[in-house]
């Protein structure tokens, strides 16, 4: 009996070929896949120092050979919950985070998201999240419910407490009807 189960089963085996569906797909690795580090559509989330909650996410993380003390992000995102209940929000195509100086040095298409419906853009900035300053050495367009702020840098020090624009700068106020907004300012 035991043989012809044995039989049974090397029969079946070979006359119902093997469901492709089931199948484990074939790995590529490349040559660099071997010396970095790689995540798809990483997550941290975390509490600041003044427990404020806070999310960072990516297309892509790499981490260089070697262990690098840099993390290069794909399109990267980030937004923290303020304690006054509003929020910030950015995002970039690219980002590079230093875990031994701990900036993240964003660029290509900065854009940063007030729920006060203030947006800053610029090509690249530098965020320090411990001092909780921001440096952009770019030229940088701040656009508000009721301003405009034209400069050819930025800084924000002490967690937004002061906002310095650099270089040449121009601002225009727009003036407007209570509960008005201007249309074509906020978040995409």
């Amino acid at each position: 009996a035991e043989g012809a189960l044995v039989l049974l089963v090397l029969m079946r085996s070979r006359l119902s070929p093997v469901d492709q569906r089931c199948a484990i797909p074939k790995v590529v690795v490349k040559p660099e896949d071997l010396e970095n580090l790689k995540m798809e559509s990483p997550r941290y989330v975390g509490i600041d120092a003044q427990s404020q909650p806070f999310t960072v996410t990516a297309r892509l993380a790499t981490q260089g050979a070697s262990g690098s003390p840099l993390t290069v992000l794909e399109e990267p995102k980030g937004d923290i919950l303020l304690s006054a209940g509003s929020w910030i929000a950015v995002e970039a195509r690219q980002g590079v985070y230093d875990k031994t100086a701990a900036p993240l040095e964003l660029s290509g298409d900065v854009s940063l998201f007030h729920a006060r419906g203030y947006q800053l853009r610029t090509a690249r900035a530098r965020v320090l999240f411990a001092p909780g300053e921001a440096e952009v050495d770019a030229p940088v367009l701040v656009q508000g419910p009721d301003t405009e702020l034209h400069g050819e840098g930025f800084r924000l020090e002490a967690k937004g407490a002061r906002i310095l624009l650099l270089g040449e700068s121009r601002i225009v106020f727009f003036p407007q009807e209570p509960g008005q907004s201007r249309p074509g300012v906020g978040p995409r």
